[in-house]
Order: structure tokens, then C-alpha cells, then sequence
């Protein structure tokens, strides 16, 4: 099971650590694989892999914007590609996209 999953070495040495990072790779793996399952029944253009998705998705970012010596900044978000607006929409999660989530946690769009 452990080369299947290409675990890294772990420095966890009691039962509960080791146990934990167990569980934490499984998790990871199936959703990796929930997620091709995903990415097979919905084609996006431009999204080819799980891997490519998690390179997209993370290209959206939240940037603190504010003056030096002021200490009030504001968060903005990067505008969203179309690739990422489809990666959302395919998982029901869109509204995380929208102004008015956005808004609720203390981002604008820019």
C-alpha cells in the first residue's frame, strides 16, 4: 500500500502520528481520484488532469491591498479565468466565485 500511494517518509513515530498521516494520505487519494472521476464525465476544455486543475484553481489568488504604514488593508480577488468559473461550476461551487460570497468573507472582486 505504501509505494501504491507514494507515501513520503514520515517522522511520526507513535501510533496515533503514523495512524493519522495514514489516514490523511487515503483521504488524499480519494480525492484525487473522486476528482478524475469528475473531470472524466465533465469535459473542460484545457483541463486535461488533476494535476492541471490544481494548477489553474491555484492561479485565482486573494491579495491583501493596502499603504505602507497603514495597517488597514483590503482583500481582492484575481478575476477568475473560464476555466476556473467551469472547474467551480462542475463541483457546485461557483457561489464561491460570487460577489456576494466574496463579500461575506472580506474579499472584492477586482
Amino acid at each position: 500500500m505504501k509505494s501504491f500511494l507514494k507515501f513520503q517518509p514520515t517522522f511520526g513515530y507513535t501510533k496515533e502520528h503514523v495512524r493519522a498521516h495514514y489516514t490523511i494520505c487515503i483521504q488524499s487519494y480519494l480525492l484525487d481520484v473522486s476528482i478524475s472521476n469528475k473531470l472524466r464525465e465533465n469535459w473542460i476544455e484545457g483541463v486535461s488532469s488533476v494535476n492541471k486543475m490544481y494548477r489553474i484553481l491555484k492561479r485565482c489568488e486573494i491579495g491583501k491591498l493596502g499603504l505602507k504604514g497603514d495597517k488597514s488593508r483590503i482583500l481582492k480577488l484575481t478575476s477568475m479565468t473560464n476555466a476556473q468559473k467551469n472547474i467551480l461550476e462542475m463541483f457546485n461551487c461557483k457561489y464561491l466565485g460570487m460577489k456576494n460570497h466574496l463579500k461575506s468573507i472580506g474579499v472584492k472582486k477586482m
